[in-house]
């Protein structure tokens, strides 16, 4: 039971360095560019991105990767990355639109305007960055393989 933790610790790590990483570049790009940039939104998104990054990472990852065998583990961690970085962005989405200056007062304006900003998210941006968390996953789930094999894409070039 200790490795299956030591596993997801590892993945939620990783994950949630993948979410600082991009979430700081992110904010750095925003504030150098920004007139009067809002630092309290940026901030925010950073912290918000890497703790849901590390936590959906880790959840992914217990919830795909230990718990099933029916395909092989860097598959698993493909799908469990992919899953953690809609996760992650489905809710930083939402979290910076209830925190954004600009948001209604309304409580269910605010929810509304958080779903629809999720979906809207996730459906332009989703796209650009899940090959990130799907090859973070690949590589993860290919370091934790008794025998990984070589990568399909590299070994069709030898």
């Amino acid at each position: 039971m200790s490795d299956r933790a030591a596993e997801v610790r590892t993945a939620g790590l990783a994950f949630g360095t993948l979410g600082a990483v991009v979430s700081s570049l992110w904010a750095v790009r925003k504030v150098s560019t920004a007139p009067n940039p809002d630092w309290q939104l940026y901030l925010t998104v950073v912290v918000a991105a890497t703790v849901l990054a590390a936590c959906f990472g880790a959840v992914a990852w217990w919830g795909v990767v230990a718990r099933f065998d029916r395909w092989s583990v860097p598959t698993r961690g493909a799908i469990a990355g992919a899953l953690a970085i809609w996760g992650t962005f489905t809710f930083l989405a939402t979290i910076a639109a209830m925190v954004d200056s600009g948001a209604p007062t309304g409580v269910l304006e605010a929810l509304a305007l958080a779903a629809l900003m999720a979906t809207v998210v996730m459906a332009v941006w989703g796209v650009f960055f899940l090959p990130f968390g799907v090859l973070t996953g690949y590589l993860l789930g290919r370091r934790q393989a008794d025998d990984p094999g070589p990568i399909p894409i590299v070994a069709r070039f030898r």
